[in-house]
């Protein structure tokens, strides 16, 4: 028989709080968190059959869980744990223990980006935890002077693309408290570092993001190669208006 949508909502708050639960019992490099983490992962598509009804949980999860009470606090825990294993003091020496949390640290954060792009309050919550925002600067910095191995690069590679993505999650809300905090704690840093970047990916999520940054009369900093980027990137869109262009949709490349 199938769930109904009250009974997925109470299972995914039951994973939502036993992922709060478990890194003070166990550790973080522990199974049962790297499950928990799959599940949170699995939270966002555990309602597939009716659009509608897709949407409804999401947003509700977002809007009234994970905005609510100390949510927005144990995400921002969990994060800098996870930031701090994977490229700080907390690191392990041996590679693949470093490699391990990178991959939590990037499934945890994707997940949560998802959620961001939903929810304005749930982005302005997460604006206001100044440690979340440090530890996305930190983790910036960190990958800046990263000098590993090429089998670590596409796990790195995936990390910078989340970040990006998460701060364009944010952005594209249009709230100002959401601005203020991001300059407060220098991410406009990032975008405009990865708005010059190789990486497509990257590319369109920076300029996407410093379009919300920056007012109509103001000029986005950039060369003549940049500005033909976002020209291209604009054709291509309006060329095929229902075909997603790196992931965003017409509208989305539009709006920015």
């Amino acid at each position: 028989m199938d769930q109904s949508i009250d009974d997925v909502k109470t299972l995914t708050i039951r994973v939502i709080d036993h992922m709060f639960k478990i890194p003070s019992d166990q550790g973080y490099g522990s199974n049962e968190f790297k499950s928990i983490i799959h599940l949170f992962d699995r939270s966002f598509f555990a309602i597939e059959n009716s659009k509608n009804a897709m949407e409804d949980y999401r947003l509700w999860i977002a809007t009234k869980v994970l905005s609510s009470g100390e949510y927005p606090y144990r995400l921002t825990q969990i994060f800098t744990n996870l930031g701090e294993h994977s490229f700080g003091s907390l690191s392990v020496g041996k590679e693949s223990y470093n490699e391990q949390y990178i991959e939590l640290l990037s499934s945890f954060q994707l997940t949560l980006c998802n959620y961001l792009e939903l929810s304005e309050l749930l982005a302005e919550k997460m604006s206001m935890q100044d440690a979340y925002l440090k530890e996305i600067y930190r983790i910036h910095q960190a990958i800046l002077s990263y000098n590993g191995t090429c089998s670590e690069e596409k796990k790195i590679t995936l990390v910078v693309e989340i970040v990006v993505k998460t701060l364009y999650n944010m952005l594209q809300h249009e709230s100002p408290i959401i601005c203020s905090a991001l300059k407060k704690h220098n991410l406009i840093d990032i975008v405009t570092h990865y708005a010059k970047s190789t990486n497509t990916n990257l590319q369109i999520a920076s300029y996407l993001s410093l379009a919300y940054i920056y007012n109509e009369d103001q000029l986005i900093p950039g060369d003549d190669e940049n500005i033909n980027f976002m020209v291209n990137m604009l054709a291509s869109a309006l060329d095929k208006p229902s075909t997603r262009i790196y992931g965003y949709s017409c509208e989305e490349i539009l709006k920015g």
